[in-house]
C-alpha cells in the first residue's frame, strides 16, 4: 500500500520529476477487435434464453394472436400454442429434475457463513474472493502466495499461507480460521496449476506437481472442512474442475487427467452426503468452465471464438455466486459447448475424432508458444513507448533513477503508458515518494492506478532488485517484474 513519506517537502518531490507524458489512457478505448469477434453462440443461446425459449414470451405471442381475434383453429394459434405448452413443460421438468438430484435449497445468510476460497489471491478464485470481501462476509483465503497485510484490510479479505497441497499445513489453516473467523461452512475449492507438455516432455515431478495441487488438495479440504460443515449442519462444497476433464487434450496429459479425477471425486462426495441425513443442508457445486481468460492459459488463443469464445473469470464467478447464495446445488458450465459435451460420447469413434480436429482442441496448446511470441514482439516494437533500458548494473548502492510505470490491458497485453522519473539519489522510499509526486503534479498519474487496477504500478530501485521476484500478481495481471540476472539492470520489463 503506498502511503506519503513525511520526510520530503512538496517542492523537493516537484523537482523530482523528470518527465510526465502530457495525457494518458482513457478509461474506456475501442477495441481493436472487429465487432464480430465478440459474437458467439453463447449470446444467442442468451437472447433465445429470455425471448424464443421464454415460457412467458410464448404466451404473450398467444395473448397477442388472440387480441387480433385469431380463430383457435387457426393455423398459426396452434403453433403458437403449442411451442407455449412445450416451452412451459421443459420449464416445469427442468425445475422438478432440479429438485430430484439436488433437494431442496438451503438457507444462506451471509452474515453467519465463514467462506473459505483455495487459491484465491489471483484469477477466479481472487475474483470471488474480492467479491464477497466487497460484501463484508467472512472471507478466508488459503494461497501458497503471500499478501501485504494492507492490501489484506483494503480488500476485506483474510489470507492464509498455506500450501493446500499438504494435508498438515490445511488442518493448521482450518483451526485458526475456525478460531478467528468461526466454523468454515462454504469452501470452494480452486487452485490449480497446469504444466503445459506433451507426454514425453513432462516430469515426475511436473505429474505429482499437477495432481498434489490439482486434485490431492481437494481431498484434504473436503476432508479438513466437511467435519465442521457437518457439526454446522448447512455447508457449500464447490469444485472447480475444466470442460478438458472430459476430453483430454494433447499436450495438457497431467492437467486434464487431475480434472477429470475432480469429475469423479465430486460425484462421489454427491453420493456419501446423499446417504448422509445429517449432510442434507450441505450442497455441492461443480464447475466445469472452457478456457477462461486468467493468466493460467494466458496467451492461448480459442480456435473458434463463435462456438468456443473465452470465457471470463466474471461470467464464472456470478454463477458460482448465485448458487451458492440461493443455497442450491448444481453445475456450472460455460460456454454453450461445455454444457453438452457429454452428448459427444454417444457419438462414433470416428466422428469424435471429426469434432476434435475440427476443434482445434488438440493443436491450441502447442501454437500457445507463438502466439506468446508473437504478442511479446508486438509490444516491445510500440515506437512511442519507453520499454526501459539495460545496461552494465552500476553498484548495489546507487539508485537507479529512471523509474518506469507501465499500465497493462490484461488480455492483449497491449501497452497502455509509460512514464518516467528521476528520483533523488537520497530518496530511501522511492514507491511512497513517487506517488506522491504524482498525485501532487499530475492527477492523471492516479488515473492510471484506479482504472487500471491490475496493472504494474511499482517504481524500484538498483537494491530492490534482490527482493522482487514477483512485484505484482493481481487478479489478471499480465505484467511482472522478476530478479534479474547479475551484471544486467533494467528500468522496467515486460515479460
Amino acid at each position: 500500500m503506498l502511503r506519503h513519506p513525511s520526510c520530503y517537502e512538496a517542492s523537493e518531490m516537484s523537482s523530482a520529476i523528470k518527465e510526465i507524458p502530457a495525457q494518458l489512457p482513457k478509461s474506456f478505448e475501442r477495441s481493436d477487435e472487429p465487432w464480430h469477434h465478440y459474437f458467439s453462440i453463447d449470446i444467442i443461446w442468451y437472447v433465445l434464453g429470455y425471448t424464443l425459449f421464454h415460457p412467458f414470451v410464448s404466451w404473450i405471442v398467444v395473448l397477442c394472436l388472440r387480441a387480433q381475434h385469431t380463430p383457435y383453429g387457426a393455423p398459426e394459434m396452434r403453433i403458437a400454442t403449442a411451442w407455449a405448452i412445450t416451452m412451459t413443460a421443459i420449464g416445469i421438468f427442468g425445475i422438478v429434475s432440479d429438485r430430484i438430484a439436488f433437494g431442496a435449497p438451503r438457507e444462506v445468510d451471509l452474515a453467519e457463513e465463514v467462506i473459505v476460497v483455495t487459491g484465491g489471491v489471483e484469477g477466479l478464485g481472487g475474483l470471488l474472493a474480492e467479491t464477497y470481501g466487497m460484501r463484508s462476509a467472512n472471507i478466508a483465503v488459503l494461497d501458497i502466495k503471500e499478501v501485504d497485510e494492507d492490501e489484506s484490510e483494503a480488500k476485506g479479505v483474510v489470507y492464509y499461507k498455506c500450501d493446500v497441497s499438504d494435508a498438515k499445513q490445511v488442518e493448521a489453516a482450518a483451526a485458526k480460521i475456525a478460531e478467528e473467523l468461526g466454523a468454515p461452512t462454504i469452501l470452494i475449492n480452486n487452485a490449480g496449476i497446469v504444466h503445459p507438455k506433451s507426454i514425453l516432455d513432462t516430469t515426475a515431478e511436473d505429474v505429482e506437481r499437477t495432481f498434489r495441487v490439482n486434485t490431492l488438495s481437494h481431498f484434504h479440504t473436503i476432508r479438513t472442512f466437511l467435519p465442521y460443515m457437518l457439526k454446522e449442519g448447512r455447508g457449500t462444497i464447490v469444485t472447480v474442475s475444466s470442460v478438458l476433464g472430459h476430453l483430454g487434450a494433447a499436450n495438457l496429459s497431467a492437467y486434464t487427467a487431475s480434472k477429470a479425477a475432480l469429475l469423479a471425486l465430486h460425484h462421489s462426495l454427491r453420493a456419501e452426503l446423499a446417504q448422509n441425513p445429517d449432510a442434507q443442508d450441505i450442497k455441492t457445486i461443480l464447475v466445469t468452465p472452457g478456457q477462461m481468460g486468467t493468466k493460467m492459459f494466458a496467451g492461448l488463443q480459442t480456435p473458434n471464438n463463435f462456438l468456443a469464445p473465452i470465457v471470463t473469470p466474471a461470467d464464472i464467478g456470478k454463477d458460482i455466486i448465485r448458487l451458492i447464495e440461493k443455497g442450491e446445488s448444481g453445475e456450472i458450465a460455460l460456454p454453450l459447448y461445455s454444457r453438452y459435451i457429454h452428448f459427444l460420447g454417444v457419438l462414433p469413434v470416428g466422428i469424435q475424432q471429426v469434432v476434435r480436429r475440427l476443434s482445434g482442441l488438440d493443436t491450441a496448446i502447442g501454437q500457445a508458444g507463438l502466439v506468446n511470441k508473437e504478442r511479446s514482439e508486438k509490444i516491445i516494437q510500440q515506437p512511442h513507448l519507453t520499454l526501459g533500458h539495460c545496461a552494465p548494473a552500476p553498484p548495489s548502492t546507487t539508485p537507479l533513477t529512471n523509474v518506469h510505470i507501465y499500465s497493462t490491458a490484461n488480455k492483449d497485453l497491449h501497452l497502455r503508458a509509460s512514464t518516467s522519473y528521476s528520483l533523488p539519489n537520497h530518496m530511501p522510499q522511492p514507491s511512497s515518494a513517487l506517488h506522491s509526486i504524482a498525485r501532487r503534479e499530475n492527477p492523471n498519474v492516479l488515473e492510471v492506478k484506479v482504472l487500471a487496477l491490475q496493472s504494474l504500478l511499482i517504481p524500484f530501485r538498483v537494491e530492490d532488485l534482490p527482493g522482487l521476484a514477483a512485484v505484482s500478481e493481481n487478479l489478471g495481471t499480465v505484467v511482472s517484474l522478476k530478479t534479474l540476472k547479475t551484471g544486467v539492470h533494467c528500468g522496467g520489463c515486460i515479460f
